[in-house]
């Protein structure tokens, strides 16, 4: 593949935000277009989206950068991880928008889906991959600052099933979702969706919880299939003055400012109490070692999110002292997809489960479920609804 042309463009991501889309013209006169999302709740550590502001940045891209791209042959990932190199002081929106369209075009070219060009072994496979999707939300991804409304503390309440096949577990999320809103109209509860396609409803934490337990019951009931709950604590978002506050109920003590020993022990309760087989960032996103004493104690998934930021050295940190046993893969929070793929090695060297996943500000660019495929990833994060979700899902069952 020779590339004639390559240009970056303004889009809106699902947040109706600015942001890039870079297309790539080549020879044959094949299209290939990227684009890369935005987080809400991002780790500190996460790369920068641009370096500059975003006008500034697309206009030096496509007035300089693209003059050494023109022209240049493109035939392999390898390639793309060497044109990477030259775009990582742009920030990660210019360069895995640009890697992501790259790929699309070779894809296109060669006539072969997506997974295929992310899959550097070359050998046919067909994977499966289970979907977690977000029932509830809350913290920041509300759209509210906490404490503002009543809203629950913990950023996303999840599920997932073991259904045989892929349209089959997409199916129990979605009536989950659905028996969710059931349960929120026959308590008479005003609600609406969060950026990710979650229910936002005034509830506290430990409402949340019997909410869900009830609309999963009821899913459970008619598929006879397991399903499981998980949380995604992000309790970076709320960790200030060394204490956890939370702003609604989070046990049956009315307590609000919890320690990190406090911290550790609730967690461990809720675990217990609610059975809760994935737990997403249960600590600050500086704390190794609580992460990795509840790993010890517990077989749940303990995931690193804002901990690790899909940074290997980051992970390598947390593999010396066994902090979590999985980790959250969002390329553009490392801006490398050379750098992402790096991370995800490490993982499965150490055995950590990797789980890709989306950004609350998603584009619909599906390239994540393609690298979901590609390396084997037993897990994808995404909502259940809503179009730049739905396309990630889509190409899953088309693959």
């Amino acid at each position: 593949m020779i590339i004639k042309n390559i240009n970056a463009r303004t889009i809106l991501n699902s947040h109706a935000d600015l942001t890039v889309e870079v297309v790539v013209k080549t020879e044959k006169g094949i299209k290939g277009m990227g684009s890369a999302p935005k987080g809400t709740s991002t780790g500190k550590h996460e790369v920068k989206n641009f370096f500059k502001n975003r006008v500034k940045t697309i206009k030096e891209f496509n007035f300089f950068l693209k003059r050494k791209l023109i022209g240049r042959h493109v035939e392999s990932l390898k390639d793309v991880f060497m044109i990477e190199e030259a775009l990582l002081p742009f920030g990660a929106g210019i360069t895995l928008s640009t890697s992501y369209a790259l790929i699309d075009a070779l894809s296109r070219e060669n006539d072969v889906p997506k997974w295929k060009i992310l899959n550097p072994e070359k050998r046919f496979f067909k994977h499966k991959i289970t979907p977690i999707s977000k029932i509830i939300g809350g913290s920041v991804h509300s759209g509210y600052p906490q404490g503002k409304l009543i809203l629950p503390d913990i950023q996303e309440f999840l599920v997932f099933n073991k259904a045989r096949n892929l349209e089959k577990k997409i199916i129990i999320n979605k009536e989950v979702h659905n028996a969710l809103k059931e349960e929120l109209i026959k308590n008479k509860i005003v609600s609406g969706v969060d950026y990710e396609g979650g229910w936002i409803a005034p509830i506290s934490n430990v409402e949340a919880f019997k909410l869900l337990e009830k609309a999963v019951a009821k899913v459970k009931a008619n598929y006879k299939e397991k399903i499981f709950i998980g949380v995604d604590i992000a309790s970076s978002n709320f960790y200030k003055n060394e204490r956890y506050v939370y702003y609604t109920k989070i046990s049956e003590k009315e307590k609000q400012k919890y320690n990190t020993e406090e911290q550790y022990e609730l967690i461990k309760t809720l675990i217990k109490k609610y059975k809760l087989k994935y737990v997403e960032d249960p600590f600050n996103e500086e704390d190794f070692m609580s992460h990795a004493k509840l790993t010890k104690k517990t077989s749940t998934m303990i995931i690193g999110d804002d901990l690790f930021v899909t940074d290997p050295e980051r992970l390598k940190r947390g593999i010396e002292v066994k902090a979590c046993n999985s980790i959250i893969i969002k390329p553009n929070q490392i801006g490398s997809l050379k750098k992402t793929f790096e991370t995800i090695k490490i993982a499965k060297k150490y055995k950590y489960i990797s789980v890709i996943s989306h950004r609350s500000k998603e584009t619909n660019d599906d390239t994540i479920a393609h690298i979901g495929l590609a390396q084997k990833l037993p897990f994808i994060k995404i909502g259940i609804i809503n179009g730049e979700r739905v396309s990630k899902l889509n190409a899953l069952l088309r693959n």
